[in-house]
């Protein structure tokens, strides 16, 4: 999803904090982490929002050929401490560092920068002036940026003599094939795969707690969404052919019901024109469960279930929102998890470290215009479901036990299934094109409702 949040409203103006840590260890991994006083935005363990697994070859002596070597994690916008999109990268860096230290030294050095204002050509070149050696470009506001930014043949040039490496989360840059930078890695996320068994593991959830004809209103699934992308519908279209997989197989009297208007232009913070209204109309219609594709604006959806004293559960996306939201998080049925920091970790240890224990390589795929392109799935840890913390203790626990059951069964599908749930095509096999895929979303609402 486009990197939009609430919460990530900054005054203007460039703001860089320049690591090393501060931390006492004993071993890499297990040691008691101490925040130094001198760096704001260290986030203590217990504040993580991201679950990230280490890598059992990555310590100190084994970078040493890369001692000094500098990391600037550089924000599409927003804050970096956003207890989600940008803070899932940063925690990746701070591990990276925690992971490579030893007696109070420190193999590398990371720095998080907020533009602010700042034009993101501006705040290019001064990472180029600090000998920033590794950019990691937090979302999909950097697309035009930096493709325009590399599309200059000087900029190019100074680049490639500094030996810099472009990591781009989230989106594709698109470069044109006479580029001549080669060192750009394009992280993207299968999130659909998440999505369908979230979809899926609900609806058995929900059937289960809520069984006959009389309960019908409370199997009822909500959607609405920022936007009509595919980084909107992409959460959507896997969350959906989940529930349609359970209504196939289902009684007619445990099918879910899922409300056939779907919005998709509600924005993304509480401020844009759509949100109240389209976050209002769907609380009107009194879903029982409801997937908000809306970035920091679930925080509107949130407020008006409390207000108004709503038997109602959210479905979370990009990362666990109730670590987020910690006040609602009862209200939270699971989230839809890219695993941002999993997927930094993974790509710096492999192609800036070159420890290759996950083999990324042999998964990647060049572009034509010279990059590498990781497109990561379930299997790979890269996307994820957050365990359920709704209040109701009984569908809370229905709710985690159908995730692991359908996550076992979703493991066990063919490539074809799978690749049915990744792609853009409804049970028809009709493939929709970015342009249309809110049609893709009213077909599949269809069958659904069948």
């Amino acid at each position: 999803m486009k990197k939009r949040h609430l919460w990530n409203l900054i005054s203007g103006g460039l703001i860089l904090s320049s690591l090393p840590l501060s931390v006492i260890s004993c071993s890499n991994q297990d040691s008691e982490q101490q925040k130094d006083s001198s760096i704001s935005n260290f986030v203590e363990k217990n504040d993580r929002i991201s679950v990230i697994e280490t890598n059992s070859s990555l310590n100190y002596d084994a970078i040493k050929d890369k001692k000094g070597i500098k990391i600037a994690l550089i924000n599409g916008s927003g804050n970096t401490l956003d207890k989600s999109f940008n803070q899932s990268h940063w925690e990746a860096l701070i591990k990276l560092s925690e992971d490579t230290r030893k007696d109070d030294k420190n193999q590398i050095e990371i720095t998080d920068i907020n533009p602010g204002t700042t034009e993101l050509t501006e705040v290019y070149n001064n990472a180029l002036e600090e000998n920033q050696k590794v950019w990691v470009l937090a979302g999909y506001n950097h697309s035009e940026k930096i493709k325009a930014y590399l599309k200059n043949e000087e900029n190019v040039k100074k680049l490639n003599e500094k030996g810099v490496i472009i990591i781009a989360v989230d989106f594709q840059v698109g470069l044109e094939s006479t580029s001549n930078f080669k060192n750009l890695y394009e992280v993207t996320f299968n999130i659909n795969e998440a999505a369908y068994i979230v979809g899926n593991a609900l609806s058995k959830a929900f059937a289960k707690t809520f069984p006959g004809q009389n309960n019908s209103d409370s199997r009822k699934s909500g959607v609405y969404g920022g936007g009509s992308g595919s980084d909107v519908v992409s959460f959507i279209s896997g969350y959906l052919k989940g529930i349609l997989k359970h209504n196939k197989s289902s009684e007619t009297t445990n099918k879910i019901n899922q409300i056939d208007q779907i919005a998709l232009n509600a924005g993304y913070e509480a401020g844009d024109p759509n949100m109240n209204q389209v976050t209002i109309g769907m609380i009107d219609k009194k879903p029982k469960f409801v997937l908000p594709v809306v970035a920091g604006g679930v925080a509107i959806i949130l407020d008006e279930i409390q207000k108004r004293n709503l038997n109602m559960y959210v479905i979370g996306v990009d990362v666990d929102q109730s670590k987020a939201y910690p006040q609602h998080k009862g209200k939270f049925a699971t989230s839809i998890q890219k695993n941002i920091g999993q997927a930094v970790y993974d790509v710096i240890n492999e192609f800036v470290f070159g420890i290759k224990n996950k083999s990324l390589e042999s998964k990647a795929s060049s572009t034509e215009y010279g990059s590498k392109h990781l497109h990561g799935n379930f299997s790979d840890k890269w996307v994820a479901y957050a365990p359920s913390t709704a209040s109701n203790e009984k569908l809370r626990l229905a709710i985690n036990n159908e995730l692991e059951k359908t996550e076992k069964e979703f493991l066990k599908l063919s490539q074809d299934e799978k690749d049915f749930i990744s792609n853009f095509k409804d049970s028809s096999n009709k493939e929709y094109s970015e342009e249309s895929l809110s049609e893709l979303v009213e077909a599949l609402v269809k069958e659904i409702n069948k």
